[in-house]
């Protein structure tokens, strides 16, 4: 379920790995909304690390609340619910990347990696090399 005029917020995604094919990407607040009202485990994890890694302006995202066309208690529940993660964030240190971790492991030093996004997957042998590198 997404909030009203979802549509007017998309974003044309078009570079050469699309080739010549033309994709949208919904907005990161309306993406975050929708994973509130589904209210998993797993969407509130996503939208903990949302705020984590200040990929969504919260004002926005509490004023776009009344967009949602669900009725006033479940959008009572839904800011809460942000109100709720952002004192979780706000309380928790921010995780070590499970990739830094995974390489302090192996070389029993502390990571220092460049940054990445917290969606982009680092394989093992990535790892083993970065490690290899820095001995």
């Amino acid at each position: 379920m997404l909030p009203v005029g979802w549509e007017g917020r998309l974003t044309q995604v078009e570079t050469a790995a699309t080739g010549s094919g033309i994709g949208y990407s919904i907005d990161v607040h309306d993406l975050a909304l929708s994973k509130y009202v589904a209210d998993r485990p797993k969407d509130r994890a996503f939208n903990q690390e949302l705020i984590r890694h200040g990929m969504v302006d919260l004002v926005k995202l509490r004023n776009r609340v009344d967009l949602l066309p669900v009725g006033d208690e479940r959008k009572t529940l839904i800011l809460s619910a942000i109100d709720r993660d952002e004192k979780a964030v706000a309380e928790q240190p921010a995780p070590q990347p499970t990739a830094a971790r995974a390489l302090q492991a192996l070389t029993g030093k502390p990571a220092r990696l460049p940054p990445t996004s917290p969606f982009t997957p680092i394989s093992a042998s990535c790892i083993k090399r970065h490690a290899a590198n820095t001995s």
